[in-house]
């Protein structure tokens, strides 16, 4: 969790990657600092600013999927954008849908790991099955219908990995559309582990809402194009994602710069 919560990436990209990750009042006056450094260094006022290629923009967006969908090389990006061309939907939906249907993303938009780097380890050492086979490749793109699990003998582990996590981290709502990060946080629901070791649902209190880890859930929603069982740890893709939750506006003419072969 920590490995996401840093400031480095945010204050370069200048933009909310993660919403639940507020700049503090330190943070914030170093920024504001800082733009008003820029503002009265003047270097050569009589000669303009040239204007920024799109392949800046480009270069900006592919370091923005690279941190919302994790660490990947640049040729993924480039290659599931030739096969979201060959199709009749807009290239820029046809993109995020492929990225979508990803083993580690379906895997992380599931809150099975709390980070992509720790699904990448449990999928190399063989921990995620597919269909009933042990599947090592994170980039294998899912089908609907496909039936995703946990190996049996790393059951407990993910257990664990995912107890730690749901202790200070409760589940968002089933079916949201949009995501506001000023909306009050006044009524939620949480899986917990009871006596017996079973999950239960239970409400939590306003007050237990503030914790910066908590904020984690609102951004973290429960995707309606699987079927999850978080008892058996098992998953179903019923359906190619439709309605998706981004930090930032993306535009396929930034896209085909940087991806485009």
């Amino acid at each position: 969790m920590s490995s996401l919560l840093k400031y480095k990436t945010l204050r370069q990209l200048r933009i909310p990657v993660w919403p639940w990750r507020k700049l503090n009042p330190k943070h914030t006056a170093w920024m504001a600092k800082e733009v008003r450094r820029a503002k009265k260094k003047v270097t050569k006022p009589l000669v303009p600013r040239p204007p920024k290629t799109p392949t800046f923009y480009g270069m900006t967006l592919l370091r923005i999927l690279k941190t919302v969908y994790g660490p990947s090389n640049t040729s993924t990006f480039v290659n599931l954008f030739s096969k979201a061309k060959k199709t009749s939907v807009p290239s820029l939906q046809a993109f995020l849908q492929l990225l979508e249907m990803r083993l580690d993303v379906i895997l992380y938009r599931a809150r099975f790991a709390t980070s992509y780097l720790q699904l990448h380890q449990w999928i190399a050492h063989g921990k995620v099955c597919v269909n009933g086979q042990v599947v090592t490749t994170k980039g294998r793109l899912l089908s609907p219908g496909d039936v995703v699990s946990i190996h049996p003998q790393a059951v407990s582990s993910v257990e664990e990995s995912m107890r730690t996590f749901w202790a200070h981290a409760p589940l968002s709502q089933p079916t949201p559309t949009t995501f506001c990060p000023r909306r009050k946080l006044v009524r939620r629901e949480a899986f917990v582990r009871d006596q017996s070791g079973r999950l239960v649902k239970t409400l939590l209190h306003a007050s237990t809402l503030k914790t910066k880890k908590n904020k984690v859930s609102s951004l973290w929603w429960k995707p309606t194009h699987l079927e999850i069982n978080y008892q058996t740890l098992h998953l179903v893709v019923l359906w190619h994602p439709q309605t998706l939750v981004l930090p930032t506006i993306l535009k396929s003419t930034h896209l085909k710069a940087a991806v485009a072969r």
